[in-house]
C-alpha cells in the first residue's frame, strides 16, 4: 500500500471515531465487534463512445483483484436500534495489455473505504441505512516493447480515479434454526455521487488532464452468517458492486461491475 493510500485509510479510521466525542469508548458504553474481511473480486469494465460508427465504439476488460481489510462496527447501549460501522478494503492485481500498436503490463491497485449508519425497523427484521463512501483505483499503464504513450511522453501512463458516494438502502436477516446460530442475511444499496479522474503524468500538450462524471451505484449482496459462541461468528457472502458513468461533455459511458464471494469472522468484544 502506498504511503498517501495509507494514510487515508488512517484518516478515514480517525473520522469514524471523532463522530462520536459523547462515548466513552468503554465497554459499558455499548457493543463492538470487529470483522477481518476478503472479497475475492473480479472486476469487469465497459467502456462505450457513441458516434465512431454506426454502433459506436467499445472495449471491455476483466480483472481479479482481491481485497482484503476490516470492518469495525459500535452498537450504543443507549441508543439499541442504532450501529455504526467503518470498512476499509485493499487491493492490487497485474495484468498484460496488447493493443493495436504496442503491448505492455497494467498494475491496478483499489482503496474502499465506508461509513454506514443502521437503524431497526420497528416489528420487522430488517434496517434502514445511510451512509458515505470513498472509492480509489490507481492505474499504472506500462509499454515493455520501447513503445511510448503519446500523452505522457514516456513507456508510463499513470491515472487515478475517485469516487465519492452517498449511499441509503435496506438490510435483513431470516433465521434458519429457532436458536437464530444459522441465519440468512441481505444488503442492498443505492447510491449517487461524483467520480474524478486524473491523468497524473500527462503533458500539457496533450490537453486537459482529467475527466468528470455524476456516477450512480448499487452494493448488493446476499449471505449465510454462523454463530459459533457468544464471542465469535463467521460469515460468507456474494456480493455484487456496480458504478456507470457518463463523463461529463462527452459522447462516453463507462460502466465498472465487481462481484464475487466475500469471506469474514467477527470477534465481539
Amino acid at each position: 500500500m502506498s504511503q498517501l493510500n495509507f494514510k487515508k485509510m488512517s484518516l478515514f479510521v480517525l473520522a469514524f471515531l471523532l463522530l462520536f466525542p459523547q462515548i466513552s469508548w468503554s465497554a459499558d458504553s455499548g457493543r463492538f465487534s470487529v470483522t477481518p474481511r476478503i472479497w475475492m473480486t473480479n472486476m469487469n469494465t465497459n467502456f462505450f463512445i457513441e458516434g465512431l460508427s454506426a454502433t459506436g465504439a467499445e472495449s471491455s476488460s476483466e480483472w481479479h483483484v482481491p481485497l482484503q481489510g476490516a470492518t469495525i462496527t459500535y452498537a450504543p447501549n443507549k441508543s439499541p436500534d442504532w450501529d455504526f460501522s467503518a470498512t476499509a478494503l485493499y487491493g492490487t492485481s497485474t495484468a498484460n495489455f496488447v493493443d493495436a500498436l504496442a503491448f505492455g503490463n497494467t498494475e491496478l491497485s483499489r482503496l474502499d473505504m465506508e461509513f454506514l449508519a443502521r437503524k431497526d425497523i420497528k416489528d420487522s427484521t430488517m434496517k434502514a441505512i445511510a451512509g458515505v463512501r470513498y472509492i480509489n483505483y490507481d492505474i499504472d499503464d506500462t509499454y515493455t516493447d520501447g513503445s511510448t504513450h503519446s500523452s505522457t511522453g514516456s513507456a508510463l501512463k499513470e491515472s487515478s480515479v475517485h469516487l465519492y458516494i452517498g449511499e441509503f438502502g435496506l438490510s435483513g436477516f431470516n433465521n434458519i434454526t429457532a436458536n437464530g446460530k444459522h441465519r440468512m442475511f441481505w444488503n442492498a444499496l443505492g447510491g449517487l455521487g461524483y467520480a474524478d479522474t486524473d491523468n497524473n503524468n500527462r503533458l500539457e500538450s496533450a490537453g486537459k488532464n482529467g475527466k468528470e462524471s455524476i456516477i450512480w451505484t448499487w452494493d448488493i449482496n446476499i449471505g449465510y452468517v454462523y454463530t459459533i459462541n457468544k464471542n465469535f461468528g463467521a460469515n460468507a457472502r456474494y456480493r455484487s458492486f456496480g458504478t456507470p458513468s457518463d463523463l461529463a461533455e462527452t459522447d462516453q459511458h463507462e460502466t465498472i461491475i465487481i462481484h464475487g464471494p466475500e469471506l469474514g469472522l467477527t470477534y465481539h468484544f
